[in-house]
């Protein structure tokens, strides 16, 4: 799924179909303690994804998605938030900054995805968001499925609640 110089795509994976072995354990319970999804990645408009695993750093590398397990969450914004987004994954990288939970200078997943949404104020103005991922003692609790339920409620369009829509019968002078 491509995406234009406005947008970035969070990349949910759901484990369903993985087999349980080794550790793949592991994202099974974190799909199970907060189902669906137990890994997030950002992938930009020039084809790189932003991720970290277990054992590893940072990456930012060019790659697909198989949408059979993966869920596509297009986030828009400006060209130049993207960017920026861009610029601190890339720094991320250079930093060389390892995969941890509750570790200074460590990050997971979904942590590393929302540091970077918020760095690069995409979602600076948002509250909800902001404030677990800000607030050291929450950081720990933003899963996969969490962050990609916020990221869904702020950048997935909902209909125009002032829009009225009357039921007209077939009489011309009567209006439901």
């Amino acid at each position: 799924m491509a995406c234009t110089p406005q947008e970035c795509v969070l990349w949910s994976y759901n484990p369903c179909n993985d087999k349980i072995t080794g550790l793949d354990v592991i994202n099974h319970f974190v799909a199970y303690c907060d189902p669906p999804y137990c890994h997030s990645e950002l992938a930009f408009p020039n084809g790189e994804a932003c991720s970290i695993v277990m054992g590893k750093c940072v990456q930012l590398r060019k790659r697909s998605f198989d949408p059979t397990v993966y869920t596509a969450l297009t986030i828009s914004t400006t060209a130049d938030k993207v960017q920026k987004a861009h610029q601190i994954a890339m720094q991320f990288v250079q930093d060389k900054l390892a995969f941890g939970l509750f570790t200074p200078n460590t990050t997971y997943c979904s942590r590393l995805v929302a540091d970077i949404l918020l760095g690069s104020g995409i979602v600076a103005d948002v509250a909800d968001v902001a404030d677990v991922a800000e607030s050291e003692p929450l950081r720990g609790r933003l899963t996969p499925s969490g962050l990609h339920r916020e990221l869904a409620r702020m950048f997935t369009a909902s209909p125009d609640s002032s829009l009225v829509v009357q039921a007209i019968a077939f009489k011309s002078s009567a209006v439901l």
